[in-house]
């Protein structure tokens, strides 16, 4: 068992959520009628909330991870931000992020989720929609662009303003790490569309307005960078190999093979693999992965494995009983992999470096933490989040009394061989993200990994 991509049951009927209201500042019901704009909305309880918190019955450790007087000082906060009977999608989200904040600390893994749209027939209608047409990259609360689907934007833009909201507003609505498109944002922030929009942005010591008519979603899509990306730099001996998720991994595994052998042959030692943007994927193949870049015959994963039984894990072992239901059991081994063997003979010798971050998650927080366990690679950047190795086998579940809002959560517990006794995953070569230098347009993390290298020459 390697990690796949898949609230607890207790907050299922706790929640009673209206759909999306009109966007904050915007004409999205008269710009775009197929959007749904308050179907309906039913009240809720303030004092009916946190109520089941303390008990388990999907997630093995999740709700119990919190002290009794943490619960009272999150609900105490929920409760102040309830001001009204009945609250929209994104307010009810915000009321509670607290909340969920604290959870996703717990398992990264943990996050409400919505459609990027809500339309009355089906997703072909959200194509006419406009989008703004960036990813991005939050160090700090600071927005900086770090692609541009429109030549009006530059990479290292800073947003302030979107249609004269401050960017800050979108910030705090929305549940994200370092990188995203930015429809996440307008998402989760009223669905925030527009016929057009006016951008204030800082391009180095300049404050622009900038405007533009934006992108559909279907635009983006299909001009997203999401293959392998390739680079060689010559004065640094180096190559350079991007894998942002973990699918296909037989053509991934085909590529690296076919770029390892190309860097092996112009005579360079070096190679960074960039798995910063890598939330996870597939764990097929990941034997023939690691027989390229780990020296050993073998490589052990697992100590253990827990969950708790459940509707939701009963159906997936078939030792499980009925009359176990919410026990939480140690897996028996021969339903998880403990190690696996490696070809030797695939094993290509080079000095490797792994470029990672907070949104390096579950299969790739593994991959990661292999490499660094054997000794087969250097880690670069930042820490991954608290227990980035702890949980996997996501599902998702939906909220009660909205269909269009669902959550993700793990359902097992997992017990990685780590290098770090608190279970966590550290660089070996810290690199922080600072968003003043990200702001010149450049890649500095990267930029920096290419110097240590070259200082260790």
């Amino acid at each position: 068992m390697l990690k796949s991509i898949g609230l607890s049951c207790i907050l299922l009927g706790i929640f009673y959520w209206g759909y999306c209201q009109n966007s904050r500042g915007y004409d999205l019901v008269e710009a775009y009628p197929e959007v749904l704009v308050n179907p309906y909305s039913r009240p809720f309880s303030p004092d009916s909330v946190i109520t089941a918190f303390p008990k388990d019955v999907i997630h093995p450790h999740l709700f119990e991870s919190l002290p009794i007087s943490e619960r009272d000082s999150i609900r105490r906060i929920v409760i102040s931000r309830m001001k009204k009977d009945t609250l929209n999608l994104t307010e009810s989200l915000y009321a509670f992020k607290p909340y969920f904040d604290r959870l996703k600390f717990e398992d990264p893994h943990f996050r409400p989720l919505i459609p990027w749209f809500i339309t009355k027939n089906n997703r072909a209608n959200s194509d006419k929609i406009p989008i703004l047409p960036w990813d991005i990259i939050n160090i700090n609360d600071t927005i900086i662009i770090d692609h541009s689907y429109d030549e009006k934007f530059h990479k290292g833009d800073r947003i302030l303003e979107i249609n004269n909201t401050p960017v800050e507003e979108f910030i705090k609505y929305t549940y994200t790490n370092r990188y995203s498109p930015f429809i996440v944002y307008q998402a989760y922030y009223h669905y925030a569309y527009s016929p057009g929009y006016t951008v204030k942005t800082q391009r180095q010591n300049q404050i622009l307005n900038i405007h533009t008519e934006g992108i559909t979603y279907d635009h983006y899509l299909k001009n997203k960078i999401s293959e392998n990306q390739k680079k060689i730099w010559a004065d640094y001996k180096t190559g350079y190999f991007s894998i942002p998720a973990f699918r296909y991994n037989k053509s991934i595994i085909k590529d690296l093979y076919s770029f390892i052998k190309r860097l092996k042959k112009i005579g360079y030692p070096n190679l960074i693999i960039d798995i910063r943007k890598n939330g996870g994927g597939s764990g097929s193949d990941f034997d023939e992965l690691m027989s390229l870049l780990v020296n050993k015959d073998t490589v052990v994963y697992l100590k253990n494995v827990r969950l708790r039984v459940s509707p939701n894990t009963i159906k997936d072992y078939d030792f499980l009983t009925e009359d176990r239901m919410g026990q939480l059991i140690n897996l028996p081994e021969r339903y998880f992999v403990k190690s696996f063997p490696l070809n030797k003979e695939k094993y290509q010798n080079m000095n490797i470096y792994v470029l990672i971050s907070e949104d390096t998650g579950s299969q790739a927080a593994t991959f990661a933490n292999i490499l660094q366990y054997n000794g087969s690679a250097k880690l670069a950047g930042v820490p991954l989040l608290h227990n980035a190795l702890k949980y996997g086998e996501i599902t998702h579940l939906p909220w009660s009394s909205n269909p269009y809002a669902t959550v993700s959560i793990s359902t097992i517990e997992l017990d990685e061989y780590t290098r770090n006794p608190d279970g966590q995953v550290y660089p070996d070569i810290e690199i922080p993200f600072v968003a003043s230098e990200y702001m010149k347009g450049g890649d500095p993390v990267l930029e920096k990994l290419l110097e240590h290298i070259e200082s260790t020459r």
